[in-house]
């Protein structure tokens, strides 16, 4: 039994290993939506300057903010997408912990019962010894 208590104690490691890099995925992702958004304002402030020179940036820095705000919209579906991710593994990480606790109780209650026996044996095996 203690071998299945190990694997389990492995399984539930390596679970949250893999929730821990989801988590930091979903970090990943949540920084590059807000320096998307940084950049997408920083653009929208130069567009709304007067300068002599805004008349020939006009069409490049509404494409790169058109571009912007389709990359936005795709990094916050996978934001989305990852977050389902997310609460997915973490269902399995409480699923692989409920088994190692399980495999932990049966393993103590073997080891009782196991210790259990032995001390009924010592028992019967003295009170035999005294008989005539």
């Amino acid at each position: 039994m203690p071998q299945n208590t190990q694997k389990t104690a492995r399984i539930v490691a390596v679970m949250k290993k893999l929730h821990r890099l989801e988590e930091l995925h979903r970090i990943e992702l949540e920084r590059q939506l807000a320096v998307l958004r940084v950049s997408g304002e920083d653009i929208a402030d130069n567009l709304d300057r007067e300068e002599v020179l805004h008349g020939f940036m006009l069409d490049t820095s509404s494409r790169f903010l058109r571009s912007l705000a389709q990359e936005a919209d795709r990094v916050s579906m996978a934001q989305r997408n990852h977050s389902k991710t997310l609460m997915e593994r973490a269902g399995k990480v409480r699923q692989a912990e409920k088994l190692h606790d399980t495999a932990s109780r049966r393993a103590a209650l073997a080891e009782e019962e196991r210790h259990l026996n032995e001390v009924i044996e010592r028992y019967a095996g003295q009170r035999g010894a005294s008989l005539p």
